[in-house]
């Protein structure tokens, strides 16, 4: 201890290297301590050794919680196999003559799919297809267009249909009239 300090500043000193010792090892001794020996045989430290470190180490579940590994667990509902498909619109568009054509499926969502527009009239049967894509909660099958070349004038039936590799679905029949 340098001996140019008054006494009361050496007691001070003193007394501050000794609490840094004491905590020191405190800390030390806390940091090198492992988990307790599992005296109880079941892969867990007896009741009140090892501290936090042993109460992270087995956690208890929450309260009211199946612990049971045979219990059920969520998982999503089964894909349809046949779903709705709607019409959005079915109509004669004059100033380019011809049929445009849209819908939906649901309750599929998913890419890949293909709609089919079908009209028929009279035994004639005119047909356009346009691939499916996933919508936020639906999926849409874009603009399907029959060109007025394939149609005669009059009233007509459209459908749309819609098959993918999990799904397949048909919507109700709706009219069209073809002018001239």
């Amino acid at each position: 201890m340098p001996s140019h300090l008054p006494p009361s500043r050496r007691g001070a000193l003193l007394l501050c290297a000794a609490l840094f010792s004491v905590l020191t090892a405190c800390t030390a001794g806390a940091a090198n301590s492992g988990p307790s020996e599992d005296v109880e045989g079941d892969g867990r430290a007896p009741a009140g050794s090892g501290g936090a470190a042993a109460a992270a180490a087995t956690p208890s579940p929450p309260p009211g919680a199946v612990t049971d590994d045979d219990a059920p667990v969520a998982t999503d509902a089964p894909r349809p196999s046949a779903t709705d498909v709607a019409i959005s619109y079915l109509v004669w568009d004059g100033a380019e003559g011809e049929v445009l054509a849209s819908g939906w499926v649901s309750p599929v969502i998913e890419d890949g799919g293909t709609c089919t527009l079908e009209l028929t009239r009279d035994g004639e049967t005119a047909t356009t297809t346009s691939a499916a894509f996933a919508d936020a909660t639906t999926t849409s099958c874009g603009q399907l267009t029959v060109p007025g070349a394939e149609l005669r004038a009059g009233e007509w039936t459209g459908v749309i249909s819609y098959r993918s590799g999990t799904s397949t679905g048909r919507s109700p029949a709706l009219s069209v009239e073809v002018t001239r």
